[in-house]
């Protein structure tokens, strides 16, 4: 945390399970528990946004390869038959 932030108590509640684990992470780790908890929060918000920025990615490049194949716009039945098709030509290349 820099010195230009400033900082926020919160008050929580945990189950005694959670609290041990806890208690064991930070004794573990020579941390204090508050410097822990702080730790896994901003670890866990930094990996949420990271995880939505590479499916935010990710799904732009499936609409782009679906733009591309001109199949954005096709209908879910459309979809469905397109894929029945497909395994009905695997099954037969692969049981002829």
């Amino acid at each position: 945390m820099t010195a230009t932030q400033s900082v926020v108590n919160v008050v929580m509640s945990l189950s005694q399970t959670t609290y041990d684990q806890i208690q064991k992470m930070a004794i573990a780790n020579h941390q204090k528990t508050e410097e822990l908890l702080t730790n896994l929060i901003t670890e866990g918000l930094d990996a949420q946004s990271t995880t939505r920025q590479i499916l935010e990615r990710i799904s732009k490049e499936y609409r782009d390869r679906l733009s591309k194949e001109g199949t954005l716009d096709q209908s879910s039945e459309k979809t469905i038959q397109s894929l029945r098709e497909l395994r009905e030509n695997i099954v037969n290349e692969l049981y002829p």
